[in-house]
């Protein structure tokens, strides 16, 4: 929040590098949820380090968290499965999905995986129905 001080008319505001900072931080988990970094903290606004600003915490100030594991389905391990496992597999299930991945994060030790939007094939079980869907540019 904003530092206010008697003898200024405006309250000191955050340093960039804070913002940036904090911005590198959140923003991915915001971004997991669907939210984008809002405009009213797009760090351009806020002064430089060299300015009369609140700049970032030291970083000996800071505990180091030990970055946790993520947290891995038996389904989605690598296991190295040859085609005639993988037809196998599909088989023993309802449906299977064909996916390009676009993105792929780790959140709480859970993954998420962000498929891309412009191509996915669903394969149904109940006679092999095939949905494509495609957008060519």
């Amino acid at each position: 929040a904003p530092v206010c001080i008697d003898e200024l008319d405006e309250p000191i505001q955050p340093c960039r590098s804070l913002c940036e900072q904090v911005r590198g931080s959140c923003s991915p988990v915001m971004s997991a949820f669907g939210f984008p970094w809002p405009d009213m903290l797009e760090c351009n606004r806020f002064p430089e380090d060299n300015d009369l600003c609140i700049p970032p915490a030291d970083s000996n100030e800071h505990l180091t968290v030990p970055k946790e594991e993520p947290r891995v389905c038996e389904a989605c391990k690598d296991n190295a499965e040859n085609d005639n496992e993988i037809v196998e597999s599909y088989c023993k299930n309802d449906f299977a999905l064909k996916i390009k991945v676009k993105e792929i994060s780790y959140i709480n030790g859970d993954t998420k995986i962000i498929p891309e939007t412009k191509s996915k094939t669903i394969y149904k079980l109940n006679g092999v129905t095939e949905t494509r869907s495609e957008e060519h540019t």
